[in-house]
């Protein structure tokens, strides 16, 4: 991606930001920072502990590459994509052909796309096991109802099989 097109797509960014903050009001911003307090620190601290977790991962998998960039370089990177999948409307997946973009002059098209892909199915995988893990508090906490036997069998059937389908990719 050149220079030019990236300086281009900043400024479209920082323009959109801008007509966010001025159809919100930056005094309705400020007042809304300064309900939230100092929560925000444990909030951005989180996130960034996420970020860097994701960004490690996509990393890492990259590690059987010569010419791969550097983690900070893969940080921002990913970083910068989830934030275009978050602003993406339905799908949320326009992160992710700025993210083999980004990484192609590095490796490669062929293998920028790869890791996209091996790095989503990582992803989603971690997910899955993050809603059957969760299941075990749901059997200890939630009512034995038989709705919610019921919702927690078919969650964590349906969420195993996900699971087992992206671990065989």
């Amino acid at each position: 991606m050149s220079f030019r097109l990236r300086l281009g797509l900043f400024i479209i960014g920082l323009a959109i930001a801008a007509g966010i903050i001025a159809h919100t009001g930056l005094n309705t911003l400020l007042d809304q920072l300064d309900r939230a307090g100092w929560l925000v620190l444990p909030v951005a601290l989180a996130w960034l502990g996420v970020y860097t977790c994701a960004a490690w991962a996509w990393w890492v998998t990259l590690t059987r590459l010569p010419h791969r960039p550097g983690f900070w370089r893969t940080w921002t990177i990913s970083v910068s994509s989830f934030s275009l999948n978050h602003v993406t409307p339905v799908l949320g997946v326009g992160g992710e052909a700025y993210r083999a973009a980004a990484v192609a002059p590095w490796i490669g098209g062929h293998e920028a796309v790869g890791s996209v892909v091996q790095y989503r199915l990582l992803h989603s995988l971690a997910h899955m096991l993050f809603v059957v893990t969760a299941l075990i508090p749901g059997v200890l906490l939630l009512p034995r109802t038989p709705a919610a036997i019921a919702l927690l069998v078919v969650t964590g059937g349906v969420g195993a099989l996900v699971a087992w389908f992206l671990h065989r990719r």
